[in-house]
């Protein structure tokens, strides 16, 4: 899939980041980390890798147990359990990559949600929080014997795509087996695989993809798909079967009181926004100058797929000023810590993708 990128070989590191063990990298870059979505992986951003690493000095990250991640084995039942294991990856992956400090975190979807917590737990290393079209943001505010009454407000929200009202009823019974999509999808024959992945990818990821591109992504999500089922139950644990999260960003003493800047970016088409609504930024101090919400025109869930080009403009508009920004909560190692300029004549950074090994 790299070859899409537009990255030459030499261009691009991969490493496998024991995170037990210490490590050290020299940063030259203003520094930015990117987690992915449910289920997926860091390559889901290989049309913006090219033109983020001439900006920043930029990782890629697997989310442990998902991508080309190890799958340890999934043993947290309640929600503060759950939530706890998925941030404090994060932090360890932090330390062991040299302590790194000052860093724009970016997550999409489940990323996101990870994000928000782990910046909410940890925001003295984060310079800025960037949550693309994320998961988890809004408390649910209805009880299931509301939900018959609440549905057609929900099919207005959530659009062409809202499932069907009898859906709901199977998921509670999914949450409570705790059947993953992806080990049923392990379960299933060959055929039923290609099945599945041609019409998600066709469906969901299609776009403008070419032909070469769809059918290398389509494999590349098998492999990565019916590996070892690990933090995919994190789903059950941190969400109900509604998809509200059970500790949600937007909740007392979370992301509205959050003092740092925070942006969020949503697809015109995209039905997190529409199910998702929320209004984190109202009392944020950088709003408007550091903090944005931002819609991204002829795009769906996938941003940075659905308009590869529209999402890395409107990152790159977002970030332009931050290097102005002065940032007392970041507490950084000593007087010799500094990051160099990004707007070095012809520089640029590596492009990072981490996998994790526990």
């Amino acid at each position: 899939m790299l070859r899409h990128s537009g990255l030459q070989e030499n261009e691009v590191q991969v490493h496998n980041v024991v995170i037990d063990k210490e490590g050290n990298y020299i940063r030259t870059y203003e520094i930015m980390v990117v987690l992915h979505g449910y289920g997926g992986s860091s390559i889901m951003y290989y049309k913006c890798m090219k033109a983020l690493s001439e900006k920043y000095h930029i990782y890629f990250l697997d989310i442990l147990g998902m991508g080309a991640s190890s799958r340890p084995l999934w043993t947290n039942k309640t929600p503060e359990q759950a939530l706890e294991y998925m941030v404090e990856w994060i932090e360890v992956w932090r330390q062991t990559m040299g302590d790194l400090r000052g860093f724009i975190l970016a997550g999409h979807s489940f990323g996101g949600y990870l994000s928000g917590h782990y910046t909410l737990k940890n925001k003295k290393y984060v310079k800025k929080l960037f949550l693309l079209s994320p998961f988890g943001v809004p408390k649910r505010d209805f009880t299931d014997e509301e939900f018959a009454d609440r549905y057609e407000e929900y099919l207005t929200k959530a659009g062409p795509r809202a499932p069907p009202k009898f859906a709901f009823k199977v998921s509670r019974k999914v949450w409570t087996n705790q059947w993953s999509p992806f080990g049923m999808l392990r379960k299933s024959p060959r055929c039923f695989q290609n099945y599945i992945l041609n019409r998600y990818v066709r469906r969901r990821i299609g776009g403008d993809l070419s032909p070469e591109e769809l059918l290398d992504y389509k494999e590349y999500m098998r492999m990565t798909l019916l590996r070892k089922g690990s933090t995919e139950y994190a789903l059950f644990a941190l969400f109900d079967h509604y998809c509200y999260s059970k500790l949600p960003l937007d909740d007392v003493g979370k992301l509205p009181t959050l003092d740092i800047p925070v942006s969020f970016m949503y697809g015109d088409r995209d039905w997190m926004k529409r199910v998702g609504e929320h209004d984190c930024l109202k009392d944020n101090p950088f709003k408007g100058l550091h903090s944005h919400y931002h819609t991204l025109e002829n795009s769906d869930h996938n941003l940075f797929l659905d308009n590869a080009q529209g999402f890395i403009d409107l990152v790159m508009a977002d970030l332009h000023n931050l290097e102005q920004l002065e940032c007392p909560w970041l507490e950084l190692r000593d007087q010799q810590y500094r990051q160099e300029s990004i707007h070095e004549e012809n520089a640029q950074g590596p492009v990072l993708l981490q996998q994790q090994i526990c």
